[in-house]
């Protein structure tokens, strides 16, 4: 072998530093990318050993590792170097001590060699890069010349090689040099073993093997400890401990005389050094400390902002997670810094690497986490294309997948565990042996001390076989929430509070709840008999459900959601958990029932219907029957169930609310104490039956439990104010626009932890807010899967296909669904490519404008292009009905116009967002058909929207509410259905006026200029109003469809009855026209406003055989009817929300229906409806992601690129 001298190079220099500097000492620096003194275990690895020791050995030269143009400095005769021929000469000759020191300082040595050789192959690997760039450049020949080159450019191109071939070998050279220092570096790491080895013979000869074994036990704990304490596992404190109590028992052993041979040098403290992190920080708070432009009181927060990077860096480093919490506090802090101008690249960078994203463009020249994933994707694609072996491929896919899994874990803030270190090294190791060159990846790889080479990896697994795991006292936690309260105070923010913590009383609940997922599972499967006291006999799945209620009642949660499918008899489970788990004290006894006032009535049937008279169960509406309320609990408290109106509830909380507490409701806790609201009310003040002191319900049972999904609404805040022993929501749409919605149900709930509100957006909300940058797609399915498991611990669902023991739960007929399918031709085909390029420009435009009322306007164009796919008489109807729109109604500008006006001007923000969200679902909550804006009228007392043609029936039904109120001058107050606010009915204006008002910001001026041209319009029009000749149309492409279906059917059958469903009641008017003159087909029609008339409508399709046709608005149609007497459904025109087309399908496809249900979806090819199919699969499977499939009327509502996709602008990407 040859003589090499082995240097000791100082590594204790900046990153930039290119090796050249020398020192006058020995590094304690280790290699990062080797990572060997990380992770090695071995007690009697080298890399473990300590360097107390070094001032035993004998000075040395140190000198820099150079191939060229470096000066390299000689030593001086005085000076010894060792190099490898000393060991071959004289090391048999050395003393035990002195061979330990000779084999440290050797390795440490080529530890410090390999870094500057690795420093400087980077180096020539760029030169490399670049030299070929720049010869690429020269060899492009003049575009005046193609093909030919100058003799200039020869010139060049040879330097230009001859550079290259030059780089080429000094970067060859260089690695060879680095290849060879790490072969002579695992030579010596086999001579320290074969040496460890002898001196563990030596003691085993000299001293019994019993004590022997002990006493080797305390030392590898110790050098195991100091290991760990090298590698940040372990505090300064915690490992000081430990050391001491082991040198206690080992000077126990010592004492007792039982071994005198000196064993090799016990492993010391942990080596401290600063590393370029912790440098960076000292520097940057070193200049914080001697600017002199920033106050006091900046510095500090800055000096703290600096404590919680390096807080993060050293608890991941410590392999423990890092919550989000942990991550946007390291996150905001270095953008604090950065923006304040303290530029520390090396620690942004850092911090990315162990998860942080920064917000803040600038922050880290290269987006690294993004260079990850690209790089696996890149070859993931590599290999798919390569002609390997298929066996191989899939072992690549496997190693690339670990590293995939590596970097979301971080991502995570799970920093790797050493089995999974090991793990990922062997996958690196494999993919390099498979030919995949990702240098940049794989040094990523290394800085979390992952080794990712053949011989670094055989190293580690050698030194790892023998381990045993030492259990280590628990470590004091950071103190993140004092950080995080420094931080919010800085930022004036407190989006991350305390709460999002883990408390130990948080963990405890969640704790529950995961426990309860898997007592669910297992009881669900058991049911329960039917209470004696019930009329009837509870099916099998309502068996099951009862089973289910009354364990939950049984556990800490004392309630949940029953979600079951509309059908499958949620109301008669209640009922039958009412008599299953009766209460047995008188003084609390009562069940509450909170339930629309549409099914009060019903609730009463069931009770007095389905409960046995001798079970003496008594019932009680509150506010109904003219208005009868009871004003004592006492009197509530005698019967067994008290039904109540979300809205009548809301009043009684609005009336009860002290007055001294303001607006009533507000800052209410996630628990309202009732003693404690109460003692702030004055005797003299009202006191609501359902909120005094001694208000205690045994049980209270939300029906259509989405009714509270708002959280700010007085009715979800009375119903959270009720106290009882049990809470229970009954609701098959749980979950409606939004996540956030789930949180009013879990609040009622009173589920611990995410009744508290900060609580609950800190793990679900904020996550699942797609407007949030701060989670990505990862984040948000993590957050997904959390949600499924909260809702698996407080929610049964069934769905009508479920089964039990392999039979439905339900026996229903077949159901068939056929598409049928057309395309438009001729004028029909041109009216509609006319109107869909002009609405596409117009669309356009609204959608960049991004002004008020853009969203009203948009839509209006697209029900144009719904109604051109139905016929396009249709279109023209509605513009000249839009043209004939009244903007108010009166002929005086100063008592109709300007009076409507000023009222407008009055209506609060919280009404101007009501009228948004109303335009956004474009239903009339009167008779809920389609809305067109320019039939649309505004409650003014609360922002609510109905048609025009609903105005007078609603006046006349809110004028005998028990609520509506008369001013002095004989004006009604009318209360809104759906609220309960009055609005004056002379207060009732046109949406147009709205828009003109809010959107368009008319002024006084403009409005009177309105007014006067209002005026000669209305003289114009007198008489001549838009009527459609009916004997001149044909009928279109659509309803040619749909009278096809019904011939087939009537031909195929004497008895089969149809329903035909359509979103727009102007359709039906022109197609029974067409009905009637081409196949002469009795039929009836069902839309309208009057409920008596729907009555007569209904009953008559069930009595009159011949009326075989029903014509039934979607809308008004698509829920609370049973109509199993048809089992041909058709539906017109397709919806974006697909559960309005289920709910319509399932008026005959249920319980009764006794034969094969068709339905009948008509579709116009190459038009809107194509891309409103395709939303409708988006759309249920957005909602299927977080619970199973029910009708969800929410997804009425579009957003912006969802509608731009309607019109073809772009895609749903």
């Amino acid at each position: 072998m040859n003589a090499v001298s082995v240097p000791t190079i100082d590594l204790t220099l900046d990153d930039s530093d290119d090796g050249s500097k020398v020192s006058d000492g020995p590094s304690t620096t280790r290699l990062p990318g080797l990572g060997l003194s990380k992770v090695r275990k071995d007690m009697s690895s080298p890399l473990k050993q300590s360097t107390q020791e070094d001032s035993l050995a004998p000075k040395r030269k140190y000198e820099a590792l150079d191939d060229d143009n470096t000066t390299v400095k000689r030593p001086s005769p005085e000076q010894e170097v060792i190099t490898v021929s000393d060991d071959e000469r004289g090391m048999h000759n050395l003393r035990d001590e002195d061979k330990e020191i000779f084999l440290k300082n050797a390795f440490r040595s080529l530890q410090s060699n390999s870094t500057i050789l690795q420093r400087k192959l980077t180096r020539r690997e760029q030169e490399v890069a670049d030299a070929e760039k720049k010869l690429l450049l020269h060899k492009r020949t003049s575009p005046g010349n193609e093909g030919q080159m100058s003799k200039t450019q020869h010139i060049l191109v040879e330097e230009a090689e001859i550079s290259l071939k030059r780089l080429k070998t000094k970067r060859n050279h260089t690695k060879q040099k680095l290849d060879e220092v790490k072969g002579r570096m695992y030579d010596f790491s086999e001579r320290w073993n074969s040496f460890v080895a002898e001196r563990e013979e030596k003691i085993k000869q000299e001293a019994g093997k019993a004590l022997v074994k002990k006493r080797q036990e305390l030392l590898s704990q110790k050098e195991l400890i100091a290991h760990m304490a090298r590698e940040g596992s372990l505090s300064e404190y915690t490992y000081k401990s430990m050391a001491e109590e082991l040198d206690q028992k080992l000077n126990e052993l010592n004492a007792q005389g039982e071994t005198t041979v000196k064993q090799p040098s016990s492993s010391p403290e942990p080596q401290k050094h600063i590393d370029p992190f912790t440098k960076s920080l000292d520097t940057a708070k070193e200049l914080l400390a001697k600017n002199t432009s920033r106050t006091e009181m900046t510095k500090r927060t800055l000096y703290q902002q600096l404590d919680v990077i390096r807080n993060y860096r050293d608890h991941f480093q410590r392999g423990r997670e890092c919550n989000v919490s942990m991550r946007n506090a390291s996150r905001d802090a270095a953008e604090i810094l950065f923006q304040n101008g303290v530029k520390m690249p090396l620690v942004y960078d850092t911090l990315q690497d162990y998860g942080i994203r920064f917000r803040t463009h600038g922050i880290t020249s290269v987006d690294r986490r993004a260079q990850y994933y690209k790089s696996l994707e890149v070859a993931r694609e590599l290999v798919r294309n390569s002609n390997r072996h298929f066996a191989i491929k899939v072992r690549i896919a496997d190693s690339l997948n670990v590293l995939l899994d590596l970097r979301q874990s971080i991502d995570a803030g799970f920093p790797p565990k050493p089995a999974f270190k090991l793990e990922v090294g062997r996958s690196c190791v494999e993919l390099q042996e498979q030919g995949l060159k990702m240098e940049k990846l794989y040094e990523n790889i290394r800085k979390y001390g992952i080794v990712t080479s053949r011989s670094e990896l055989d190293f580690l697994q050698k030194y790892q076989k023998s381990e045993e795991p030492l259990s280590i006292p628990d470590e004091e936690p950071i103190n993140y929430p004092m950080i995080e309260q420094q931080r919010s105070q800085f930022t004036g923010t407190d989006d991350l509070q305390i709460a999002n913590l883990y408390s130990a009383d948080d963990k405890e609940h969640i704790r529950a709840l995961l426990e309860n997922i898997k007592q669910d599972e297992d009881e669900i499967e058991g049911e329960t008999l039917t209470p004696e006291q019930l009329t009837v006999n509870l099916l099998r799945h309502q068996r099951v459900g009862l089973q289910w209620l009354l364990n939950v009642e049984k556990s800490k949660k004392r309630g949940g959601i029953l979600a079951d499918d509309m059908g499958l008899g949620k109301t008669v489970q209640a009922i039958a958990l009412m008599l299953a788990n009766r209460s047995k004290d008188a003084a609390c006894k009562t069940n509450l029932i909170v339930a629309p006032v549409s099914v009060l009535r019903s609730w009463q049937g069931e009770i007095e219907t389905k409960i046995k008279q001798s079970a003496g169960f008594t019932c009680y509406i509150y506010g109904g029957g003219g208005g009868n309320k009871i004003s004592r609990w006492r009197a509530l408290s005698h019967y067994d169930a008290i039904l109540v109106s979300y809205q009548t509830l809301a009043i009684e909380f609005k009336k009860h609310w002290p007055v001294n507490l303001g607006e009533a409701g507000k800052d209410l806790p996630p628990i309202p104490q009732i003693k404690a609201l109460n003692s702030l009310k004055t005797s003299n003040e009202y006191w609501s039956p359902f909120f005094c002191n001694e208000s205690d319900f045994y049980r209270v049972i939300l029906d259509e439990g989405q009714n509270i999904k708002n959280k700010n609404t007085k009715a979800a805040k009375a119903c959270c104010t009720i106290s009882s022993t049990y809470r229970w929501v009954l609701s098959g749409t749980p979950i409606q626009n939004n996540m956030n919605e789930l949180y009013s149900l879990i609040r009622f709930l009173r589920i611990p932890p995410y009744h508290r509100e900060e609580r609950f957006n800190a793990d679900i909300g904020r996550p699942l807010n797609y407007k949030s940058t701060d989670y990505d797609s990862e984040d948000r399915k993590r957050t997904m899967k959390k949600v499924r498991i909260l809702l698996k611990a407080i929610m049964l669902r069934r769905s009508k296909t479920d089964k039990i023991d392999g039979e439905p739960i339900l026996e229903l007929p077949a159901k068939e669904v056929e598409v049928e399918e057309a395309q438009l031709e001729g004028q029909e085909l041109e009216f509609y490519s006319d109107l869909e390029q002009k609405n596409q420009k117009l669309a356009k435009r609204i959608l960049e404008r991004k002004a008020k009322g853009n969203y009203s306007s948009v839509l209006t164009l697209l029900l144009r292009l719904r109604q051109a796919c139905c016929h396009p008489e249709l279109v023209i109807a509605g513009e000249k009905k839009a043209e004939g729109t009244r903007v108010a109604t009166g002929k005086s500008f100063e008592d109709d116009w300007l009076r409507l006006y000023r009222r407008i001007r009055m209506m609060t923000n919280e009404q101007h967002q009501t009228v948004s969200k109303s335009m956004g679902m474009m239903i009339c909550f009167w008779c809920m058909e389609q809305l067109e804006p320019e039939s649309t009228c505004v409650l003014s007392g609360c922002g609510h929207l109905l048609c025009d043609a609903c105005v007078e029936p609603f006046t006349d039904e809110a004028s005998g509410a028990s609520n509506a109120l008369t001013t002095e001058k004989g004006i009604l107050r009318l209360p809104c259905k759906k609220c309960q606010n009055r609005t004056m009915e002379t207060e009732i204006v046109s949406y147009k006026l709205y828009d003109q008002v809010v959107n368009q910001s008319f002024t006084e001026q403009m409005l009177y200029a309105e007014f006067k041209s209002e005026m000669e319009r209305q003289k114009m029009r007198a008489g001549k109003s838009y009527v459609p000749d009916l004997n001149k149309l044909e009928p279109s492409t659509k309803m040619r469809q749909c009278m096809d279906v019904i011939k087939k059917v009537l031909d195929k059958s004497d008895t089969e009855k149809i329903l035909v469903f359509s979103q727009f009641t102007t359709f039906f008017d022109l197609f029974q026209h067409f009905l009637a003159r081409d196949l002469d087909v009795p039929f009836l029609k069902y839309t309208g406003v009057n409920a008596q008339h729907r009555s007569e409508v209904i009953n008559r399709f069930y009595s009159e055989k011949d009326k075989r046709v029903l014509l039934i608005s979607m809308k008004a149609g698509n829920s609370g009817l049973t109509l199993t007497c048809a089992n041909h459904v058709v539906i017109v025109d397709p919806f974006w929300n697909p559960y309005v087309e289920e709910q319509a399908q399932d008026r005959c496809h249920r319980i009764s229906q006794t034969k094969e249900v068709h339905v009948h979806k008509l579709f116009i090819k190459n038009s809107v409806e194509d891309r409103i199919a395709e939303l409708q699969k988006r759309k249920k499977e957005l909602v299927d992601a977080a619970m199973d499939a029910s009708h969800k009327e929410s997804i009425n509502r579009l957003g912006a690129r969802e509608i731009g996709f309607l019109f073809g602008l772009n895609t749903l990407q």
